[in-house]
């Protein structure tokens, strides 16, 4: 009796506490109106909803959580002072945007106003402001709704000194209106430095990078955790996404220090795929390059510096694949000691190409600088109504054809990848360093092999060498290659060309799409006097093509079939082209010093198959 006593107390003693509690929990009477005040509210989706409905709103969020939600994304992007409109970094926002189905808007007008958000249920969207248009989407409008719950906020700001922003809208519009703001750049502003206001509508920096990643000049893939990763995904093609430290923002910005927001963007926008390279690529096998133009191709020749192989790089800008009655060829040349060389080329045009329109040109008086002749051409291709212009640096090899196919491919300002030798600097960039000179991506030496995934076209800060430039941006530059240069002679005109492109928002862009188009030849601390055969060290890849057998490289890949045998142990292969036999006794005679035989023949033919006292000959010959 007494146990069942003791129980009987204690169950009034916890039926008394839960009384207690339940009532402490009832809601209050307001002490003004003596009504039953208004239930806590919680936001959802932007909105102010009551607790208490049917589903319990825990349960509602970690459903939502899970599951992808449908809202609706919208960017407003402004525009910098002297921006110009087709800007590079513009298309591949606005080419990200449309991937993942947000509407854009690009104010070009300078203010964006904030006022016209309204209180309106059905118009309440996630939206993403960026100062400057210029950035990267790479999430659905439904991951930065997950950023902002994982923030615990209504309005998310990036960390660092940009002053975007990613919110709901109503919550924008209202926040604006309250505060006497009439855009969006003063909304970012007074929250930025004000945290009482932040606070007042669940205002967060986004220190945790839920939405944000800014790219500052620090910033450069495979360092500090940042990649380009390939993504598989069920039943849609493989894709590329940058990460930081295994997390993808959503949306990738980039601080004015910072150009690499230039290389990634051409993996994050969809134009190149893992795997497949370009989708956006010219597949023909033979593209028709004779091309039937109504208006002219100024080509200007540019000979500068002492180079080796100069004939042999003017031979290979024979075959332009141009039109000879709508090509004009303007050749300059500034060493004195080729102007035997030059001739012969542009006798050779007129002969064997049947371009008339040739001219070396001579400039009267002090010569002017290079960058000085080139703005001049650039001004006779306007003067005649050309429709391109193409600039080609004499210290290059071409492959048949490739002037033709920059023209036929139709970007504005178009370069062939080229190959490289012995470290010399290379005939495209896709980064800036913080002076603002041209410098290596990650992915530079990806690109110049192109295989596979590396083909296409990829946005460059700078080209050189060989390109061609479309009539209408002529219109839009003055002097380029004398943009922001001083007196100094040490200034590289081809690099204030640059500058002054990336200025007036001149897509630049380099072409992997067909292999082997050519190459750069090194000539550093070359003479007009030095000969071709002895530069093996600066430009193998020229002095292996022009003195090396074609033969042998195939013996070498393993191809012995082409090795004969004409008697036991001896073994004839073809090694050096009669060129390289040519020029080495050339060589020898200038300095006939080497033997007492010089040019004649020490021994009797087919002596070697009769064997050899210091072992088994190999006959090493030169072929024609």
């Amino acid at each position: 009796m007494r146990g069942k006593s003791v129980f009987v107390v204690l169950c009034i003693v916890v039926f008394n506490f839960v009384l207690q509690v339940a009532v402490a929990n009832e809601p209050a009477l307001s002490e003004e109106s003596n009504e039953i005040a208004d239930p806590p509210t919680e936001k959802e989706n932007g909105k102010l909803k009551e607790n208490g409905g049917k589903k319990d709103d825990n349960e509602k969020e970690a459903k939502m959580d899970d599951e992808e939600v449908d809202v609706e994304g919208r960017i407003v992007a402004g525009v910098e002072e002297g921006w110009a409109e087709g800007r590079v970094e513009e298309a591949q926002l606005v080419k990200s945007a449309k991937r993942l189905n947000y509407k854009i808007q690009i104010a070009r007008d300078g203010a964006i106003s904030c006022q016209e958000e309204k209180d309106d249920e059905e118009d309440n969207h996630i939206l993403v402001y960026l100062p400057r248009a210029e950035g990267v989407i790479q999430a659905p409008a439904s991951d930065l709704l997950k950023g902002l719950r994982e923030a615990d906020a209504d309005i998310l700001l990036p960390k660092g000194s940009i002053n975007a922003l990613v919110g709901w809208s109503q919550v924008v519009g209202r926040a604006a209106r309250a505060e006497g703001v009439s855009d969006l750049v003063e909304l970012v502003e007074i929250l930025r430095r004000d945290p009482a206001l932040r606070s007042k509508y669940r205002t967060r920096f986004d220190s945790e990078d839920h939405v944000f990643h800014v790219l500052n000049d620090l910033s450069h893939v495979n360092n500090h955790g940042l990649e380009v990763a390939e993504v598989e995904e069920e039943g849609r093609r493989s894709r590329y996404e940058f990460r930081v430290n295994g997390h993808a923002p959503s949306v990738v910005l980039a601080e004015p220090a910072s150009s690499v927001l230039l290389a990634l963007a051409d993996y994050l926008v969809g134009s190149h795929v893992p795997g497949v390279g370009c989708v956006d690529c010219i597949t023909a096998d033979e593209p028709e390059l004779l091309l039937n133009v109504s208006r002219v191709a100024l080509v200007g020749v540019f000979v500068t510096r002492p180079q080796p192989f100069l004939e042999d790089a003017l031979s290979s800008l024979l075959e332009t694949g141009l039109h000879p009655d709508k090509t004009v060829v303007v050749i300059y040349n500034t060493i004195e000691d080729y102007t035997p060389k030059v001739n012969r080329f542009a006798q050779r045009l007129r002969e064997e190409q049947r371009i008339k329109n040739v001219t070396i040109l001579q400039v009267a008086g002090k010569k002017p600088g290079v960058g000085v002749v080139k703005n001049m051409l650039l001004e006779e291709c306007l003067r005649i109504d050309c429709g391109w212009f193409i600039h080609v640096d004499a210290a290059v090899f071409l492959n048949p054809m490739i002037i033709g196919l920059l023209i036929s491919l139709g970007h504005p300002v178009l370069a062939p990848a080229l190959s490289i030798q012995s470290r010399i600097p290379a005939s495209f960039w896709r980064e800036l360093d913080l002076d603002l000179q041209p410098a290596y991506s990650w992915d530079h030496a990806h690109i110049l092999k192109g295989h596979g995934g590396a083909r296409g076209y990829w946005h460059a800060s700078c080209v050189r060498g060989v390109y061609s430039v479309r009539h209408d941006i002529l219109e839009r530059v003055k002097n380029p290659y004398t943009h922001a240069l001083s007196s100094s002679a040490d200034q590289d005109p081809d690099l204030a060309f640059c500058s002054a492109l990336r200025e007036a928002g001149v897509p630049m862009v380099v072409q992997t799409a067909f292999q082997e188009q050519g190459a750069l030849l090194n000539t550093s601390g070359h003479e007009v006097g030095t000969r071709d055969l002895t530069t093996f060290s600066s430009n193998p890849l020229l002095w292996n093509l022009l003195y090396m057998h074609p033969t042998y490289n195939s013996i070498m890949a393993g191809d012995f079939s082409l090795v004969s045998r004409p008697c036991y142990e001896v073994y004839v292969l073809p090694t050096f082209t009669q060129r390289f036999a040519t020029e080495l006794v050339q060589l020898a005679n200038s300095v006939n010093q080497w033997s007492t035989a010089t040019t004649k023949q020490g021994h009797e033919e087919g002596a070697g198959c009769r064997g050899s006292a210091y072992g088994r000959p190999v006959v090493l010959a030169a072929g024609s």
